[in-house]
C-alpha cells in the first residue's frame, strides 16, 4: 500500500484498545473504487481509504456478558404477556414492520451498531437476517472480515450466530436497545447477536455488551449485511458553495448504487452531537427563484428519544430546515411538497442544508458499499421508499404469527422454523421485484439530471464567448 493516512486504535476514536483501525489507500484501491461505483476521487470529493482492523467475529455459545447492576429476563416476564412479545410489529405510520423507527439507543453507548440497524431496516433487510428462531431463541446471520489486503476491507464470509430470548433489563425494563412498539423483539434481538459474536482483537476472548462501547456504523453494516466500509478524507477548499454542490453529487451518486453514506459531525452545534455517526437517509435539490438548495435527511442514532427543539445537545438538529423550522417550511410549499415534510416526527430524522453541513462536518465522511448486488439496485435517495420490503408486511405477519405460535407451544419449534424458512425465502423473491421498478426509477432520474448538467454547462460555455449568445438566438429564430 502505497499511503497509510493514520492509525486510529478504538474505531469509536475514545483511546480504548480493544482494537486498531488502519486507514489505506493505494491505487489498486482506487481503481477497484471507480469500477465499482463509477467514481474517481475528484467525484467523491477527497480521498478515499479502506479500512483495515484485527476485529475478531466468531460464533460463541451462552450469555453475552452484562455490566454490573444489568441482569437478563425473558420476554414474558418484561412485557407481562404470556406469548412475550413480538418478533415483529407494524406499527402506526410505518410502511412495514421490521422499520427503522424501531431502532432507538438506549443506556449503551453504541450508537454505532444502532445506526447499522436502522440503516439494515432503510434496506428492508431486518427481518432476513433473522435466518430461524426455535424454542429457546433465534439465529442471526452475521459477516467476517475478509483480512486478505487485496479485498479492501470487505466483510464478506457470512456466519449464524444463535441467541437466546433472554434480554439485558434494569429495574424490570429494557435497558438496551428498544422498539418504539412496546414487546416488538427484533431491535434488541439483533443487538445481541453482535454482542455476542463481537470479540475485539485477535486473541481476546472478550465478549459480551461492554464490547459494543467501540465501533463504526459503515463497519457495522458490514457485520450485519455484508460488504465494504470505506471513508472519504475531503480535499480542502475555500468555497463552501462550491463543496456543497460536490459533496450533493457525490452522496446522489452513491446513494442511487444503494450505498450509504455516514458523517460524523465535528462540532456541538444546534442540537448535533460532536463525533456521533449520521446515517443519509433522502437527498432533495429545491429549486428557487435565487438558486437550488440542497437537503439532505439524515437519522440520530438516538432516534425516539432525541430531543427535538430543545436547548443544547439532543441528538438532532434544530436550525434551519429542521423539524423545528416551522416557520420556514411553511413559507416554502415546493421544498415542504417534495420532502413530504408534514410538521414534526418523533424518530430521530431531520432536514439539513448542505451549507450547515458543510460548517459543521469536518474533513471526511464514511460509506458503506453493500456486496449483496439485490441491496445495490436500491436508490436510497427517496426516502418514501424503504427497499427490498415495502411490500412485506403480510408476510412479516406471517412469521410473527408463527413465533407467537412457538412461544405457546414449545413442540411446533421445528414445523415452525421451517415456515419461518420459507417466508424469509418468499419476502426476498418480493423485494427483487421493488428492487427492480427502484433501479428503473434511479435510472431514469440520472438520465434527466446528465441532461440538465449538459445544459446548464453548455449554457456556461456559451455565455463565455461574446455575442454567442446572440448568435444562437438568431439561429432559434431562424
Amino acid at each position: 500500500m502505497d499511503v497509510v493516512l493514520q492509525r486510529v486504535v478504538g474505531a469509536a476514536m475514545a483511546g480504548s484498545s480493544l482494537y486498531e483501525v488502519v486507514l489505506e489507500t493505494s491505487e489498486e484501491f482506487k481503481q477497484w473504487l471507480e469500477k465499482e461505483v463509477g467514481m474517481t476521487a475528484t467525484e467523491l470529493g477527497g480521498e478515499p481509504y479502506f479500512r483495515q482492523t484485527d476485529i475478531v467475529m466468531n460464533p460463541t455459545s451462552g450469555e453475552p456478558a452484562l455490566p454490573a447492576g444489568i441482569q437478563y429476563q425473558s420476554p414474558q416476564e418484561i412485557f407481562g404477556d404470556a406469548n412475550g412479545g413480538s418478533l415483529f410489529i407494524k406499527g402506526d405510520g410505518e410502511s412495514m414492520a421490521a422499520h427503522y423507527s424501531d431502532v432507538n439507543q438506549g443506556e449503551l453507548a453504541d450508537a454505532w451498531l444502532m445506526s447499522a440497524l436502522a440503516m439494515v431496516a432503510r434496506y428492508g433487510k431486518a427481518a432476513s437476517i433473522f435466518t430461524g428462531h426455535g424454542d429457546d431463541g433465534v439465529v442471526v446471520q452475521l459477516h467476517k472480515l475478509n483480512k486478505d489486503p487485496r479485498m479492501f476491507g470487505t466483510w464478506d464470509s457470512p456466519f449464524e450466530q444463535s441467541v437466546t430470548y433472554a434480554l439485558p433489563t434494569k429495574d424490570g425494563k429494557l435497558c438496551y436497545t428498544y422498539s418504539d412498539e412496546a414487546g416488538e423483539l427484533w431491535p434488541a434481538m439483533a443487538e445481541k447477536a453482535v454482542a455476542a459474536a463481537y470479540h475485539g482483537t485477535a486473541g481476546n476472548e472478550k465478549n459480551g455488551y461492554d464490547v459494543l462501547l467501540e465501533g463504526n456504523a459503515a463497519m457495522g453494516m458490514a457485520m450485519l449485511l455484508g460488504g465494504t466500509p470505506f471513508t472519504v478524507k475531503l480535499n480542502k477548499v475555500t468555497d463552501a458553495g462550491n463543496q456543497s454542490q460536490l459533496l450533493f453529487r457525490a452522496w446522489k451518486k452513491l446513494l442511487r448504487q444503494g450505498c450509504t453514506v455516514i458523517v460524523y459531525f465535528e462540532n456541538d452545534a444546534n442540537g448535533l452531537e460532536k463525533s456521533r455517526p449520521y446515517t443519509v437517509f433522502s437527498l432533495q435539490k429545491i429549486d428557487g427563484a435565487l438558486g437550488p438548495t440542497f437537503l439532505v435527511l439524515f437519522r440520530s442514532p438516538r432516534g425516539k428519544q432525541a430531543q427535538d427543539c430543545a436547548a443544547g445537545t439532543g441528538g438532532v438538529w434544530n436550525g434551519k430546515w429542521s423539524d423545528c423550522d416551522t416557520d420556514g417550511w411553511a413559507a416554502n410549499s415546493v421544498a415542504k411538497a417534495q420532502c413530504d415534510w408534514n410538521g414534526r416526527k418523533d424518530d430521530g430524522t431531520f432536514w439539513m442544508a448542505f451549507e450547515d453541513i458543510v460548517a459543521n462536518l469536518g474533513d471526511r465522511y464514511t460509506v458503506f458499499i453493500p456486496s449483496d448486488p439485490e441491496l445495490r439496485k436500491i436508490n436510497l435517495t427517496d426516502h418514501t421508499s424503504l427497499g427490498l420490503a415495502a411490500a412485506s408486511s403480510k408476510l412479516e405477519g406471517q412469521l410473527n404469527a408463527s413465533f407467537a405460535q412457538l412461544m405457546a407451544n414449545n413442540g411446533l419449534g421445528e414445523n415452525v422454523n421451517k415456515f419461518a424458512t420459507f417466508a424469509i425465502d418468499a419476502l426476498q423473491q418480493v423485494g427483487q421485484v421493488a428492487s427492480a421498478a427502484n433501479q428503473i426509477q434511479g435510472q431514469a432520474e440520472s438520465v434527466k439530471e446528465q441532461a440538465e448538467d449538459t445544459a446548464a454547462h453548455a449554457q456556461s460555455i456559451v455565455g463565455k464567448i461574446p455575442g454567442a449568445a446572440d448568435m444562437l438566438g438568431k439561429c432559434v429564430v431562424m
